[in-house]
């Protein structure tokens, strides 16, 4: 998904510093989100084909620190984003 990730970066660089998540496990995320990404304010995510993450459910929010208060979500495609 180049267009998304480029596109992406390109909007939001000038206003905070992007990390992308290299965590393999929601166990791992647990442990990472108290030392990597600890202060994290916002997680945006595109849910693309293959990615290990699945839905954003219970399992997932249960582990984002209280100190993010966005969490951004676009299901993407091979053309780009898709229409919301």
């Amino acid at each position: 998904m180049p267009y998304v990730k480029d596109t992406f970066y390109a909007e939001v660089e000038p206003y905070a510093d992007i990390v992308e998540v290299t965590s393999s496990s929601f166990e791992e995320l647990e442990e990472d989100f108290k030392t990597k990404y600890d202060g994290v304010k916002a997680i945006y995510r595109c849910r693309a084909p293959g990615t290990i993450w699945g839905s954003l459910g219970e399992e997932f929010f249960r582990r984002v620190p209280s100190s993010c208060k966005v969490v951004s979500h676009c299901k993407c495609s091979r053309e780009g984003p898709a229409d919301v």
